[in-house]
């Protein structure tokens, strides 16, 4: 008889390939957790970042569209 593992009083243990499936699911909800977790923090990155825009009665320019120093106050 083979063993895989065995602990320290010399009973045999199942090894690694055991935990396996048996942990699928923890491993799945971690990963969704984290998933979530970056989803949430570029959606407030996109939300905390300013976006420059131009009202709608000012009539655009060349200059506006192309120097890049502009400001639109």
């Amino acid at each position: 008889m083979k063993q895989i593992i065995t602990s320290n009083n010399e009973e045999p243990t199942m090894g690694i390939h055991y935990d396996y499936k048996s942990t699928r699911g923890d491993r799945k909800m971690r990963k969704q957790a984290e998933k979530e977790a970056r989803r949430l923090a570029k959606k407030k990155a996109q939300v905390d970042k300013p976006t420059s825009t131009v009202p709608e009665d000012v009539v655009l320019t060349m200059d506006m569209i192309t120097d890049p120093n502009l400001t639109n106050d």
